[in-house]
C-alpha cells in the first residue's frame, strides 16, 4: 500500500513539474534537474530534502510563467505593469513607497483608484463604464471600449453618439 501511495505523490509532483514548464515556455527542451531526472524508483534517493528541493524548482518555473504571461500583455496594461515592476524591482512591492505627500492630499475615491491600479485590479470607479464605447484620438488604438483596468482609456472621450 505504501509502495502505490509514494507512485501516486512522485506522478503528481512530475505532473505539477510538468505543467510549471509548459507554462514557462521549457516544456519542448526542459533544464536538467537533480531531483526530476531520475527514475521514479531512486526519486529522493540521496537527495536532502527532496519534497522541498522538488517544489522549490516547481516554484521556479510557474514564477517564469507568470512573467511570460505578463510580458504578452500590452505594454500599458496595468496588470503587466504590475507584475513587471513587482517582479524587477524590490521595493514594487511596498505600497507605502511613493504614497502622496501631505501636501497632495487625495480624496478617498482618488486613492482607492490609485491603489487599484497600482495593484493591477479593476477600477471600482469605472464599473458603470466599462465596455462601454470609446471614441480616440490616438488613430492607432486597439481597444475602442473602456477597460475594467484602465488600460485603454488615456487620450480618449466617451463616446455618446455625438459629434
Amino acid at each position: 500500500m505504501a509502495h502505490a501511495e509514494m507512485q501516486e505523490e512522485i506522478t503528481r509532483i512530475r505532473r505539477l513539474r510538468d505543467e510549471a514548464l509548459e507554462l514557462a515556455g521549457l516544456a519542448a527542451n526542459p533544464p536538467q534537474s537533480t531531483v526530476f531526472d531520475r527514475p521514479d524508483e531512486s526519486t529522493g534517493y540521496r537527495i536532502g530534502t527532496a519534497q522541498k528541493r522538488a517544489f522549490d524548482e516547481i516554484k521556479v518555473f510557474r514564477a517564469k510563467g507568470l512573467e511570460r504571461r505578463a510580458d504578452n500583455l500590452p505594454p500599458a496594461d496595468h496588470r503587466r505593469m504590475a507584475s513587471v515592476f513587482s517582479a524587477n524591482d524590490r521595493f514594487a512591492n511596498s505600497f507605502g513607497e511613493g504614497a502622496p505627500l501631505r501636501s497632495t492630499p487625495f480624496s478617498n475615491d482618488e486613492f482607492q483608484a490609485a491603489a487599484q491600479m497600482r495593484f493591477g485590479v479593476r477600477l471600482t470607479c469605472l464599473k458603470s463604464s466599462t465596455d462601454l464605447p470609446l471614441k480616440s484620438n490616438n488613430a492607432s488604438a486597439i481597444d475602442k471600449f473602456v477597460d475594467a483596468f484602465g488600460n485603454n482609456n488615456s487620450n480618449s472621450n466617451y463616446y455618446d453618439g455625438h459629434k
